[in-house]
């Protein structure tokens, strides 16, 4: 994708480093943190805010790599870096839009750090794909297995965690059903290679394999712009939105989106947002497919200097469910 692409990382320790990459021209970096006592590994977050939006859908993002291994000991640790990385969640407040993705190591969702990760609090987690299970070696979960693609496909390591306000149905959200793993159709054979499978063309998955010992995951999200390029006010998209606006106009103080405020000043252009929109589409709810003008990724490099990834779209939309622009950032992880 075209873009001008800025990066920060975090400090190394535990073999690794994680980071964010991101498009400047679509996305800005408000701030990010060098996370280094949640567990194992630095975990860096970033907080974002969509381009020409005023702080409505701003999103923080969690760069995550937890303890690998499959003894308890292991699993323990795991238990705790997730409890660490909730509780630095849980302190953003409610009502945050928080992402937190990367390699988690899990091998299936009876561990206690997934019950940690989603436990009630504000930044409960909730999985994307909605596929809890035993996935280690379990056939059931070939589609979303992403580790090891060169040899034995029979991981679910890598994960798209978000917070509730990802999910309902307002604001930044979710694109349900989105979520996949790159060039994984579930063909493969288990405990095989990638490319016994069907999930893209041969020169694909060889690149794939070539380059990680991971798969990338996909997902996409969504956000109209609330109070901004929409003069729906009465949630009904009908002549009623006129006469609210003309009710409440000239209106220089105490202007709401509910009165008859579209662009946070209660003026002439708030009637002209009406007359543009007017009459509203019958299904204002439809999701058409996403514009991928950019894309945020998450991935890494191991010690080989081979990547692994996962790739998130945002997309911004009009009332009418028509695509404006999408948003772009990177995270990914480097193994010394």
């Amino acid at each position: 994708e075209n873009g001008s692409y800025d990066v920060i990382t975090s400090s190394s320790f535990g073999g690794d480093r994680t980071g964010l990459v991101y498009d400047t021209s679509t996305v800005i970096l408000l701030n990010s943190t060098d996370l280094t006592t949640i567990g194992s590994h630095p975990i860096v977050r970033g907080k974002f805010r969509p381009v020409g939006t005023g702080g409505e859908v701003d999103f923080y993002i969690y760069a995550v790599h937890l303890k690998s291994g499959s003894s308890t000991d292991d699993k323990n640790a795991r238990a705790t870096e997730a409890l660490n990385l909730r509780a630095n969640a849980d302190a953003l407040g409610e009502d945050v839009h928080v992402i937190y993705a990367g390699d988690f190591n899990l091998l299936g969702s009876s561990e206690v750090a997934w019950t940690n990760m989603l436990a009630d609090g504000p930044g409960q987690a909730f999985d994307v794909a909605e596929v809890p299970g035993e996935w280690r070696d379990n056939a059931d979960f070939l589609a979303v297995h992403t580790q090891d693609p060169r040899k034995n496909m029979d991981d679910r390591f890598d994960l798209q965690l978000v917070s509730g306000k990802l999910l309902d149905g307002a604001g930044l959200d979710y694109v349900p059903g989105s979520f996949h793993v790159f060039a994984n159709n579930g063909t493969h054979a288990l405990g095989s290679a990638i490319d016994t499978g069907t999930g893209a063309d041969a020169t694909v998955l060889a690149a794939l394999m070539a380059a990680s010992d991971h798969l990338p995951i996909s997902a996409t999200y969504q956000f109209e712009p609330t109070g901004m390029l929409s003069a729906y006010f009465d949630e009904n998209g009908d002549r009623t939105d006129f006469l609210l606006w003309q009710a409440g106009y000239p209106r220089s103080t105490g202007a709401t989106y509910l009165l008859n405020d579209a662009d946070y000043d209660g003026d002439e252009i708030d009637f002209l947002l009406w007359q543009r929109n007017y009459p509203y589409p019958t299904v204002l709810s439809s999701v058409p497919e996403p514009n991928s003008l950019a894309m945020l990724a998450i991935g890494g490099l191991d010690d080989a200097e081979t990547s692994h990834g996962m790739l998130i779209t945002l997309t911004e939309f009009l009332p009418d469910s028509r695509p404006i622009r999408a948003r772009s950032a990177s995270l990914w992880r480097t193994a010394k």
